[in-house]
């Protein structure tokens, strides 16, 4: 297992442009404020009681954050709890759900939750749409939020009273509950089946299949702070790849309490968030560096937080807010900073609609005691490779590598391959997607 890396000031060893930096775009909401989601120049801000007139369920901007406006609900609810943008406009639950191609033209649907949302997570290939809350239960819908589907997590070991954070891709699952620290919960099978899971603030599923979560780890003294782990094999093993140096507790808590990280990844290089500091890596792993740049940092760390992040146009947007009470609100709400500046492609925008020329790629039985049917389906005709990798990145089987037509074509994967975690990967004319499957 790698060693953890204890961040001293010799271990800053990425380069990141001086003058770069994040910008604020605002609003000036503090306290209570829940999510951020954003499409283009259209950003939604879910809070409680907020606004000009503090009784809001949300802010809004349609220029970039230039300006902001109340958010003002038909039916009066005071409390928005998340928001997500899909390609038909946006979705807000406050308990009730509303969806409208604009955030003037929210409309409440027939859908009423009776426990509280905690995210709504939109898978990028697939736009499928997780919901998880107060309740031990995957809901997931395929229709932009019109229906959804209950899926308990329940299973060996699992021990989970609801669940604070989602992430999937493809067919994987995450789910945790950083409140109560109690477990978490993987599924392969999209929510299906669950298997034990340890625990965290959050978690990210990168496009290779590994997986990433935050939680708690210890400084070289001991002391219990932030750390960001990582598994190549399904959890089975887990890699420490960083430990936040310790800048103060909140009520005697770890630094990213009670509110939840973010992470992103794309290949070897990874971003994440511990209390209101982002910490960034180009090298797997190897060294360290904030990324900081123009967020007003505090001197312990106690008071302020990142509660979300969001991909969009090549931009990471984050949500800054108070972890207590304070009559300023200088210096919280959403900032902003081109993906290029920290090193990242970009291409993979988590609440953008997924591209035309994505292959769709299903696999099953999953798990697998024998053969493996692997399907994708081509928007038009092109380039393709199909192939399964081992944990190591190791080719196992190749299915296809050539041209292929628009259509779904199919094969089967016979191998005699020992038990394990697999990615079966599809790219098409270099669009490209992945699928994990478990052979028993």
């Amino acid at each position: 297992m790698r060693r953890a890396f204890f961040l001293l000031a010799t271990s800053f060893a990425v380069p990141l442009s001086a003058s770069a930096q994040w910008q604020h775009l605002g609003p000036d909401v503090a306290y209570d404020v829940n999510d951020v989601a954003v499409k283009g120049n259209t950003l939604v801000v879910a809070c409680e009681t907020c606004g000009t007139t503090k009784n809001r369920t949300g802010v809004y901007s349609t220029d970039g954050g230039a300006t902001w406006q109340d958010l003002v609900l038909a039916f009066g609810e005071r409390r928005g709890y998340v928001a997500v943008a899909t390609p038909s406009g946006f979705v807000l639950d406050t308990r009730y759900l509303y969806t409208g191609a604009t955030p003037a033209a929210f409309q409440r649907t027939d859908n009423t939750f009776y426990t509280y949302a905690y995210q709504i997570f939109r898978e990028p290939s697939s736009g499928t749409l997780y919901r998880v809350g107060q309740e031990p239960a995957l809901l997931v819908s395929t229709d932009d939020g019109t229906t959804w589907a209950s899926r308990p997590i329940t299973g060996t070991g699992i021990v989970m009273q609801g669940a604070s954070y989602v992430h999937a891709r493809g067919q994987t699952v995450v789910v945790g509950d950083h409140w109560r620290l109690s477990g978490g919960a993987l599924s392969t099978d999209d929510g299906a089946t669950w298997t034990s899971f340890p625990n965290g603030t959050y978690a990210f599923i990168a496009d290779d299949g590994r997986i990433y979560r935050a939680g708690q780890g210890k400084t070289s003294n001991g002391s219990v702070t932030a750390a960001l782990f990582r598994t190549s094999n399904g959890g089975a093993t887990w890699d420490t790849l960083h430990v936040a140096p310790l800048r103060g507790s909140f009520f005697g808590q770890i630094n990213t309490q009670p509110d939840p990280s973010f992470i992103y990844a794309e290949g070897p290089k990874v971003i994440y968030s511990a209390a209101d500091n982002l910490y960034l890596s180009t090298d797997d792993g190897q060294t360290w560096a904030e990324a900081n740049q123009g967020l007003p940092l505090e001197a312990f760390g106690t008071s302020a937080v990142i509660r979300r992040g969001v991909i969009d146009g090549g931009y990471l947007y984050i949500l800054r807010k108070q972890r207590v009470f304070s009559s300023s609100v200088t210096g919280y709400g959403v900032y902003r900073r081109p993906l290029s500046e920290l090193g990242f492609a970009g291409t993979v925008a988590a609440d953008d609609a997924p591209r035309p020329d994505t292959p769709a790629l299903s696999v099953s039985p999953n798990p697998a005691a024998g053969p493996v049917a692997v399907a994708v389906t081509l928007a038009r005709a092109a380039t393709a490779r199909v192939a399964v990798y081992d944990v190591l990145g190791r080719e196992v089987a190749r299915l296809h590598d050539g041209a292929l037509g628009a259509g779904t074509h199919r094969w089967v994967w016979e191998d005699d391959a020992p038990a394990g975690l697999y990615f079966v990967r599809s790219i098409a004319d270099n669009a490209s997607v992945v699928r994990t499957v478990v052979r028993r």
